[in-house]
């Protein structure tokens, strides 16, 4: 059957310099001009398109930016089908222009079909205008949003085939040849191809999501959210935004329909930087065949592997049986009372496996989590504060708390070790006490981190402390001392068979050659949470846990790659067998 011909008029406009010929001639001719001459007035390419069974011929009107030819662009912009707005990425006055150029387009040919495009994307290190508010203006427009490259080619292709799709009606998600999910070895070995071609793709958007300062304190994270946003439109995924609190950013993503569900998570904030950097923290450095900067590790390269694994899988255009959902969450470096616990609280995400970002080298999975308390400990004295000389009644809070915080740093818990989650460890983590160096203060307090294994419960943990409060009160006198737990959580382990970690560890092999081990976790993340919102799940991703929370912190490109294949196979292995596969009916799982 003969293939359905369209040819539609395409004006590209922006600001002079910003690369519109050169984003033209690199499309049409293959070439990248090497000196710069001004459009003087209007020039024209024609670009031909393969979609599907449609060949689309683009006519691309080359708009000279310049003020003095604003009078005849009306003109140009006569029968236009769609726009294109390009500014440069390391020019700030372009992008401040872009509502100018959309005002312009659309009080002459109405509301079309437009992209926008942030060119110049190879000169990271200059750049000026941040995605996250590019995004928010693309959004404003409703345009879709795109970084290109006409030096290096990057996603020239791909934004120009996009305004052709905008035009047609033609939505990623609406495509009516949906391929059979059948894991045929064709189809494996295509995916990886599909991920292998993205190495430049995941590069350029750790390094966009690494430069949105998201961190935790004090907490920030809509603009990484922003950028995941923007991915997960062009991926094609039905999106969702949950704030909690204002900027406190949520992203939920979602590809296929019906059950099962296979969740993908990872977070957001980030913790400060500290000192000791070699390397900008917020200005990613590519070197030696790794990505450096805050977050690249926890958990920033695995929300990149995530990303790249779903844009994969779309790509191939997979008739998926059940739903992929990514969620993006904040609040993760501070118990992530405004994140994922609140996604689930509020039944905003239900999932039947989970795989959580973490830094296993995308070779482990980790299985087990140590449980946690926190305790805040007060000790008060009966009197008012007093002054310090002399020494006038009152007792002193801050030496009563001193002596039982000794007392506490003592303990030992007679258990064994876990062979994944270790020992019992107790850390004192903060004292607060007095309100000037001349008074006697009445009031101190500090808190306590607990992290224990299946060994002991917390009600053993409660009564030891509580015990020893009891012994401070008694010899102490006129000290008044209370222990309460502010958070509580129990140690989790995953059945070493089940379906989610078999197919993780099939995979792995698959991938990286390497058997997975089955680890534990000394610290608590989502994975627990999902476990304890009856989600059965594991913590798996790239980089190495000893780059967590350091200064130059970095992650292996290959690692992000390997992730993004384990990933992506094991989501299809998931929704192509997991009806086979008995459900665990009791999913609260603790050792």
């Amino acid at each position: 059957m003969a293939q359905e011909e369209y040819v539609f008029k395409i004006v590209v406009i922006g600001d002079g310099g910003v690369g519109k010929t050169s984003l033209i001639l690199v499309l049409t001719e293959n070439r990248f001009p090497t000196d710069y001459r001004p459009t003087l007035g209007a020039d024209f390419a024609s670009y031909k398109i393969d979609l599907d069974d449609k060949l689309v011929t683009l006519q691309l009107w080359d708009l000279g930016g310049q003020p003095s030819f604003a009078h005849l662009r009306s003109f140009f912009y006569t029968e236009a089908k769609g726009g294109v707005i390009v500014f440069d990425l390391t020019n700030m006055k372009s992008f401040e222009n872009i509502e100018k150029w959309y005002n312009e387009l659309t009080s002459t040919c109405g509301k079309i079909p437009i992209i926008l495009i942030g060119n110049k994307h190879d000169l990271i290190s200059e750049r000026r205008v941040p995605r996250y508010e590019a995004e928010q203006v693309a959004r404003k427009l409703g345009a879709l949003y795109f970084e290109t490259s006409a030096k290096t080619r990057y996603m020239v292709d791909e934004s120009f085939k996009a305004v052709a799709r905008l035009i047609l009606g033609i939505r990623e998600e609406e495509k009516v040849k949906m391929v059979p999910l059948r894991l045929t070895p064709e189809l494996r070995k295509r995916l990886m191809e599909v991920i292998d071609e993205s190495e430049d793709y995941a590069v350029n958007l750790l390094r966009d999501l690494i430069s949105a300062q998201s961190l935790n304190p004090p907490g920030y994270e809509r603009s990484s959210a922003e950028i995941v946003l923007g991915e997960l439109y062009r991926i094609g995924a039905q999106t969702e935004i949950y704030e909690k609190k204002e900027g406190r950013t949520n992203v939920i993503g979602r590809l296929g329909e019906g059950e099962p569900t296979v969740m993908l998570s990872a977070h957001l904030d980030v913790v400060a930087p500290g000192d000791g950097w070699i390397y900008p923290p917020f200005r990613a450095t590519v070197k030696d065949g790794y990505v450096i900067g805050r977050g690249s590790v926890d958990a920033k390269g695995s929300l990149t592997a995530m990303l790249l694994a779903l844009r994969a899988i779309k790509k191939l255009n997979l008739q998926l049986d059940g739903t992929v959902l990514l969620a993006a969450t904040a609040d993760e470096e501070a118990a992530g009372e405004l994140g994922i616990k609140f996604l689930l609280r509020e039944g905003k995400i239900k999932a039947d496996y989970a795989i959580v970002g973490g830094s296993t080298r995308s070779r482990d999975i980790c299985i087990a989590e140590r449980g946690l308390i926190w305790f805040k400990v007060i000790c008060r004295g009966y009197s008012a504060p007093a002054h310090a000389s002399p020494l006038q009644g009152g007792v002193n809070a801050v030496q009563a708390l001193i002596k039982l915080l000794g007392k506490i740093s003592e303990v030992k818990f007679d258990v064994p070790p876990h062979p994944l989650m270790g020992e019992v460890t107790l850390n004192i983590g903060t004292i607060q006490g007095g309100i000037g160096v001349n008074i006697v203060p009445d009031k101190a307090e500090a808190t306590i981190d607990v992290r224990y294994n299946p060994a002991i419960s917390e009600e053993e943990i409660i009564s030891r402390l509580t015990e020893i409060v009891r012994e401070t009160e008694e010899e102490v006198k006129g000290v008044e001392i209370s222990l309460d737990v502010i958070l509580s959580e129990p140690p989790t382990e995953m059945p070493q068979n089940h379906f989610l970690i078999q197919a993780l560890k099939k995979n792995v092999n698959e991938i990286t050659g390497e058997e997975a081990r089955l680890i534990g976790e000394m610290e608590a993340s989502s994975t627990k949470i999902c476990i304890l919102n009856g989600i059965p799940a594991v913590s798996f991703g790239p980089g190495e846990r000893e780059q967590k929370h350091k200064p130059n912190e970095k992650v292996s490109i290959k690692e992000i790659l390997e992730a993004a294949k384990i990933i992506a196979l094991t989501v299809l292995d998931l929704l192509s067998q997991a009806k086979q596969q008995p459900r665990i009916q009791n999913q609260k799982i603790r050792v």
